[in-house]
């Protein structure tokens, strides 16, 4: 006889008593939460541990019960708390140069690499880091959802003047750094100063700039489904809906459309592929790169796809995973540098 004592959304179950089991694991519903039920006292659920997608359990004994799940996630239960090994999912990737790359870890912890060693930075805030922008190596700006920060003279100092919802920085140097994200923003860092530059729309929400040292491109979508896409001069110029996802070198800029991947140059633009799904984008001095997935009856494989800046020529550059990527960056001289979702790291060298 069955008795129902709740409805659930196919989650799996861990006995370690008559009365108390484990629940987890719903592969339907994206179920990240461990939870501890316990028939006996009545008082329902107990979460153990949130923010994990787990696979399988064993129990050993009412102390002694072992997960494993995503990414090589081992959880241990020792009867009154959950030990865990857990990965730092979704990390991001920001390579300045081959001798200083930034990686944020899914706890917004960062560590930094100087060419031949990684060391934990030290990093001022405490909210969700959302973006990092270095103009040199001893010039850095955090940017978190409580506030922006910025690191000079070996000092991280938090700078006011910053809208709410400034999400993305971009530059092409120490006094030419950009800022953009909800509620319309546009602000522009002189080296000194902090100037904002209001958009026609000023309604719009803004993307992450491309900024080098000729070009300052935003794209911008509004709540009615309206994108477009405006180029800085001496004021905003509206060039249409392009794209999201912009990359180039000098007065050469590459953006993306549905599919498509299209270039921007001399005050015109031109189709170069549209088969390309352009969610991850950078360039190096020589090419650019594009993360694309495919899909083949072995399963997902993840490749780069190679622009020579100039030429238009696309190359398929395999990476060898299956895992979806989380981050690119690329640095002038061509490093190559690739999170993925799971936590990991890969590097390209020129």
């Amino acid at each position: 006889t069955w008795d129902t004592h709740w409805g659930g959304q196919g989650g799996r179950v861990a006995c370690i008593s008559p009365d108390r089991f484990f629940s987890f694991g719903s592969s339907y519903y994206n179920n990240e939460t461990i939870t501890l039920f316990d028939l006996s006292t009545g008082s329902g659920t107990t979460p153990v541990a949130e923010g994990i997608r787990v696979d399988a359990a064993y129990v050993a004994s009412a102390n002694d019960a072992w997960f494993v799940g995503d990414n090589g996630a081992l959880l241990h239960w020792t009867g009154s708390m959950l030990v865990t090994n857990k990965p730092q999912r979704r990390q991001r990737v920001w390579a300045f140069s081959a001798n200083d790359v930034w990686v944020l870890r899914g706890d917004d912890s960062m560590q930094r690499f100087d060419g031949t060693t990684w060391r934990e930075e030290s990093l001022p805030g405490s909210s969700v880091i959302v973006d990092v922008y270095a103009g040199s190596r001893d010039d850095v700006w955090l940017l978190r959802l409580s506030g922006v920060w910025h690191l000079t003279n070996n000092s991280w100092n938090q700078v006011s003047g910053f809208p709410a919802g400034t999400y993305y920085a971009r530059g092409s140097a120490t006094n030419d750094v950009w800022f953009s994200g909800s509620t319309g923003v546009v602000m522009h860092w002189n080296g000194t100063s902090l100037v904002s530059r209001f958009l026609p729309s000023s309604s719009a929400i803004t993307g992450p700039m491309h900024v080098t040292a000729t070009q300052r491109w935003v794209p911008t979508h509004t709540q009615n489904g309206i994108s477009s896409t405006y180029q800085w001069t001496t004021q905003w110029v509206d060039r249409g809906a392009l794209g999201w996802r912009f990359g180039g070198s000098g007065d050469e800029v590459y953006f993306n459309g549905v599919g498509s991947l299209s270039r921007w140059l001399s005050g015109q633009s031109t189709l170069v592929s549209d088969g390309i799904q352009t969610d991850l984008i950078s360039a190096s001095s020589a090419s650019l790169y594009v993360a694309r997935a495919t899909y083949t009856p072995g399963g997902q494989r993840n490749a780069l796809v190679r622009v020579a800046l100039g030429t238009t020529q696309v190359n398929a550059l395999e990476t060898g995973i299956s895992e979806p990527l989380s981050s690119l960056s690329v640095t002038p001289d061509g490093h190559v540098w690739l999170t993925t979702i799971g936590g990991g790291l890969l590097h390209q060298k020129p």
